[in-house]
């Protein structure tokens, strides 16, 4: 998923319209890739609020995890799956 990230940020420009057409392309398939991980992505924040409701010993590490997982950035969610 590390690999996901830095596609995602990559600074890439297109030089024509074939290459523009090329990127949105990339770009959907990329997107559809989030999309479909969607339900795994809600399910580890939700997994992770449940343990710190049941006072689990690293309860604060968690809540640092999912406090910057819901909804700011998937591509940190992607980081602790």
């Amino acid at each position: 998923m590390s690999d996901m990230k830095a596609l995602v940020s990559a600074d890439e420009l297109a030089r024509d319209v074939a290459g523009a057409e090329a990127m949105l392309d990339r770009h959907k398939e990329r997107k559809g890739e989030l999309d479909a991980q969607e339900d795994s992505f809600k399910a580890s924040i939700q997994f992770g609020q449940e343990l710190i409701s049941s006072g689990h010993y690293q309860s604060e590490q968690i809540k640092d995890i999912v406090s910057h997982t819901n909804g700011d950035c998937v591509c940190t969610a992607i980081d602790i799956l």
